[in-house]
């Protein structure tokens, strides 16, 4: 057993500028509750492999976007869904989105406008940060997710109906469970992780050890099979283990304004995400060339089961600033 300056645009523009395609969940139930996202495309071709997730409960309804790879493919850096709220005594909005463990800890910003088209959240929030809003008029609410980077991330919204002791918003409580059935811890203020499963914490495999691993088999570690969810555990390395991370670069960006060089890997769902390093690499690397890091599994928290790699929780520290490449390397290879 296991021991224990993102840049973001925000789009005022009328939607209708812009080519969008709704992506229909199924299981209505309540004939008030629209199941739609609208994604922005960057060139009008609707080719969407986004997987939407409904869940109707008692007290609250989910809607997920499923794996949406923001400036990757077709997609561009928004995505969109409406709240029908019908009661101000009773209902509220509770917004957030996650991305996996071993992805770079990104930020994403969330807007919540009212049925009058203002903004009445505006909040730039790292993975698994909620926003909550309790709504003062009736109609519907629009909620937007804006990322401006190469990256995956699941938007998800809350639509709570009633605010019974055995079933409340997650963020003015601390802990929940949300209306898929998994508990949620606060971590921080105002950030909730998924528990992981008993059956994931206890089910290492020494097989894996040693064997370098990409991007894609590195997220796999954090999938509960039994939960059905991305959680923040290994699911075959312990903390102190060493991690052997070893990709195919598919291309490179640098941003003059953060000083960042920004390697682009294939996710295990077929999209691009990114691993940022401090300065200017482009005469260091070339794509099609094989990227070898050292990371180590450390605790995220020192009293919670939530783990990260060292290379991951360093973003996390430092507001999202990249680190040294030289910090990781397996050795000092040049192109």
């Amino acid at each position: 057993m296991k021991k224990a300056f993102v840049l973001f645009i925000v789009f005022t523009l009328p939607f209708v500028s812009l080519p969008v395609r709704d992506i229909e969940a199924s299981n209505h139930s309540r004939p008030w509750v629209s199941h739609a996202w609208k994604i922005i495309s960057k060139t009008g071709d609707w080719w969407f492999d986004t997987r939407p997730k409904t869940q109707n409960g008692p007290n609250a309804d989910l809607f997920s976007s499923g794996s949406l790879m923001f400036n990757s493919n077709q997609h561009g850096p928004l995505a969109r869904h409406d709240v029908e709220i019908q009661s101000v005594q009773s209902e509220s909005i509770e917004a957030f989105a996650q991305t996996s463990a071993v992805n770079w800890p990104g930020n994403i910003t969330i807007i919540i406008s009212d049925p009058d088209n203002n903004d009445v959240v505006s909040q730039t929030v790292t993975s698994h940060e909620f926003v909550y809003h309790e709504p003062d008029k009736l109609g519907s609410y629009t909620v937007r997710y804006v990322q401006n980077h190469r990256e995956t991330w699941d938007a998800q919204l809350y639509h709570w109906h009633s605010h019974k002791e055995d079933g409340q918003p997650c963020a003015p409580h601390g802990e929940c469970v949300s209306p898929d059935g998994l508990t949620l811890k606060e971590v921080d203020d105002g950030k909730f992780y998924i528990v992981p499963s008993e059956f994931h914490m206890n089910a290492r495999n020494t097989q894996n050890f040693g064997r370098s691993m990409t991007l894609s088999t590195l997220q796999e570690q954090n999938y509960d099979q039994a939960l059905g969810a991305h959680v923040r555990y290994f699911k075959n390395f312990d903390i102190g283990d060493d991690v052997i991370f070893e990709d195919m670069i598919l291309d490179i960006t640098y941003d003059p304004g953060s000083d960042e060089t920004r390697f682009a890997f294939e996710d295990r769902l077929g999209g691009i995400s990114e691993y940022p390093f401090k300065g200017d690499l482009r005469q260091r690397y070339d794509v099609g060339q094989t990227l070898k890091l050292a990371f180590t599994v450390v605790s995220e928290y020192d009293s919670e089961p939530f783990e990260v790699l060292n290379y991951i929780k360093y973003g996390l520290d430092n507001d999202g600033e990249a680190p040294e490449i030289d910090d990781y390397l397996v050795d000092n290879s040049r192109k």
